[in-house]
């Protein structure tokens, strides 16, 4: 491999979604692999899925491993790098990558779910900002001078908020500077572990969003657990991985006690019920699951639930925040306009 295919960016899991399922007809297809890499090569829709196609059509074409040439080329995580192994050793490759484009369909999903449901209360944050600089740098002033022409000063309230209009017109050029400056911060840090653990931590123990951090790490983990059983890969063996899926420390602990268990010599279902991992009302699909071989279905069922669940809690937090803004919104606009309002009018009728 050259140097320049080994720069590929981690695909997005739309993109990898899309990838999987198109590797999973061509092994449902059964014509020979190196054409069929080729040919979804050809209709690929990104530069990075072309050159990892065609890395892994290379690799195929000299008897190679599709997990080691998309190794060296990047583009495929961890996890999905790990399945392809284990599928690779255990014949299982085309229902492998069906399981895998399931998971991160699942994820886009759950990606586009959780900025729907951010940008309606981000966009009404914008809008209460813009109407309070706009009354107190382009209304107030005009009030101001309403009351001139009839001899009258603002005072109280009205003077505060007049004072703030002024100082915002004069710091307008450092503000900007800084609201831009935060937003580059902030995208950068994104682009960073340090910042990323940052972000991570906040969304963990925010009071707002802590029980949605814990339920979506936990939907991860029952989705992760659900595609490597379905590719052959045993539960002991499967603990190896998913913590890398897992962004919750909560639930890292709780799976750290499923790890314990299992170094004790618990059985897998045993370890899972003391971790109290699963919720309450799923344990009895996991014991149901192990005694009866179709554990990977379990997992699956309780990912769905966790999904509805999860997009239920989400719905009702946008519910709670949407009034709320509203009414914030509508109190700061009415105390403005009140605290002129009154003035004016108390000189009106005094004419």
């Amino acid at each position: 491999m050259s140097e320049a295919t080994t720069l590929i960016k981690e695909l997005s899991p739309a993109q990898l979604s899309r990838l999987f399922t198109s590797l999973g007809l061509v092994f449902d297809s059964g014509i020979q692999l190196s054409e069929g890499l080729e040919l979804l090569r050809n209709s690929s829709a990104t530069d990075r899925e072309q050159q990892l196609l065609a890395a892994m059509a290379k690799g195929s074409s000299i008897g190679g491993r599709l997990s080691d040439a998309a190794s060296q080329t990047g583009g495929l995580p961890p996890y999905a790098l790990a399945l392809l192994r284990v599928a690779e050793q255990t014949g299982q490759l085309a229902s492998t990558c069906h399981a895998l484009a399931v998971y991160y369909d699942k994820r886009d999903r759950l990606a586009t779910a959780i900025r729907s449901a951010l940008f309606y209360p981000l966009a009404m944050m914008v809008a209460i900002f813009v109407v309070v600089v706009m009354l107190l740098t382009q209304a107030m002033p005009i009030f101001d001078q309403v009351l001139a022409q009839f001899g009258f000063e603002m005072s109280g309230m009205a003077s505060a908020f007049l004072s703030a209009g002024r100082w915002l017109r004069g710091a307008a050029l450092w503000l900007s500077s800084i609201a831009f400056g935060l937003i580059v911060l902030v995208f950068v840090l994104r682009q960073l572990p340090i910042g990323k653990r940052f972000f991570s931590w906040f969304y963990e123990w925010n009071p707002v969003t802590s029980s949605l951090s814990f339920r979506l790490s936990l939907q991860r983990l029952m989705l992760g657990f659900s595609t490597m059983l379905r590719s052959g890969m045993t539960p002991q063996a499967a603990m190896e991985f998913v913590t890398d899926l897992i962004d919750d420390s909560r639930v890292r602990s709780r799976l750290g006690i499923v790890q314990l268990g299992l170094s004790e010599g618990l059985s897998f279902q045993k370890a899972f019920d003391d971790s109290q991992l699963v919720p309450a009302d799923s344990q009895l699909l996991v014991a149901v699951g192990f005694r009866t071989g179709s554990n990977a279905e379990a997992f699956e069922q309780i990912a769905n639930r966790l999904e509805v669940s999860t997009e239920r809690q989400m719905m009702s937090l946008v519910s709670a925040i949407e009034p709320t803004l509203v009414a914030i919104m509508t109190v700061l606009v009415g105390v403005i306009l009140l605290s002129v309002m009154l003035p004016l009018l108390g000189v009106l009728t005094n004419m």
